[in-house]
């Protein structure tokens, strides 16, 4: 979606979803059995224990459209902070290393130190941040209040003013087939997405 409306290069497109893909996975930080939860360590595991607490449970608080516009809005304004290159290449670091984890299943030291390089390389590689970050991770984010909105357990979008869960439900339970389903046909459009806006115009302009 940002490449589509902002017509970002392939670098920084590729950055974008690396850090999208880390997002999707922010909401469930409310529950500490969830991939997030253990990816980093027990650093994550404690701050998942803490969010839980906070926002009131699995599905509550991070789930709602008030924790994606707080996160959007902060995220944002502290990247155009005075220290928002170092906020960059924390968030770059901290999202190459959660998907290396969740994607390869590799250690948390391993991943981090994998991390750090990668992390530093899309900062100082793909030019201004602020072009593709935030709206890497207003995307991300909101990825996933759209997949759980789609199954019956639904979400409370209006929390806190009401718990009242809303849903569309389009693929049944979470973890049914048909979730299955939807997951291989978004990875496929996902995998030549990624070929056809970020490989392809990548090897065209080394070939140049």
């Amino acid at each position: 979606a940002p490449g589509a409306l902002g017509h970002l290069p392939p670098a920084q497109l590729a950055a974008g979803a690396v850090c999208a893909g880390a997002a999707s996975l922010l909401p469930d930080l409310d529950c500490p059995g969830s991939t997030i939860a253990p990816a980093l360590g027990p650093l994550s595991d404690l701050l998942a224990r803490l969010v839980s607490l906070i926002a009131g449970g699995h599905r509550n608080g991070t789930h709602s459209l008030l924790a994606w516009l707080a996160v959007s809005v902060g995220f944002t304004l502290a990247l155009g902070a005075r220290h928002g290159s170092t906020v960059a290449l924390i968030v770059c670091v901290l999202a190459c290393a959660l998907m290396l984890r969740v994607i390869t299943g590799a250690g948390a030291i391993g991943c981090g130190m994998l991390a750090f390089g990668a992390g530093a390389a899309l900062v100082t590689g793909v030019g201004r941040v602020d072009r593709w970050m935030p709206g890497a991770m207003l995307v991300g984010y909101g990825s996933h209040l759209l997949g759980d909105l789609v199954t019956v357990e639904g979400v409370p979008l209006l929390w806190p003013l009401s718990g009242r869960r809303q849903r569309v439900a389009l693929i049944g339970a979470t973890d049914h087939r048909r979730e299955h389903l939807l997951c291989l046909g978004a990875g496929a459009l996902g995998a030549y997405l990624a070929v056809t806006l970020i490989a392809v115009p990548a090897l065209a302009a080394v070939a140049k």
